[in-house]
């Protein structure tokens, strides 16, 4: 787990992490969401890179990335904020990339970037909407 971002709004931190599948495989196979580990290694990450001490309490949103062959993760992370409104939400952007890079294709120059000029309409998933998103959520 990283911080990537912060944002002190109202005297009050927002942060953004950036970290590993947040589920844990029970010993009969199962999977739990890790929240306790999330808490614990998300306070102990902002004090030693930003020196920011996490309150006790907070509203956590988890920005799942996971893609549909992923479900098992992420029917245990919606199932868990389903059952804990309180404490957090689960916001889900499915990210499947690209199948290749329009470098490696045999197109021409001036269609490749036409391409890059008209992502939003190919990009399946958005990600070129993810950056300011996330950045609205700091907010």
């Amino acid at each position: 787990m990283h911080v990537v971002d912060t944002r002190l709004v109202d005297g009050r931190w927002n942060v953004l992490f950036r970290g590993n599948e947040p589920t844990i495989v029970n010993p009969d196979g199962s999977l739990s969401f890790a929240y306790d580990l999330i808490k614990s290694r998300g306070a102990a990450v902002l004090q030693q890179e930003k020196g920011i001490v996490l309150p006790e309490e907070y509203f956590l949103i988890d920005v799942c990335l996971l893609n549909i062959a992923e479900h098992k993760d992420l029917q245990t992370e919606k199932d868990w904020f389903e059952a804990h409104p309180g404490v957090g939400a689960f916001v889900h952007w499915v990210t499947g990339g690209d199948l290749t890079s329009p470098k490696t294709l045999p197109l021409p120059k001036d269609v490749i970037n036409k391409m890059a000029y008209d992502l939003p309409d190919w990009a399946v998933d958005r990600l070129y909407e993810r950056v300011p998103g996330l950045n609205r959520m700091l907010q």
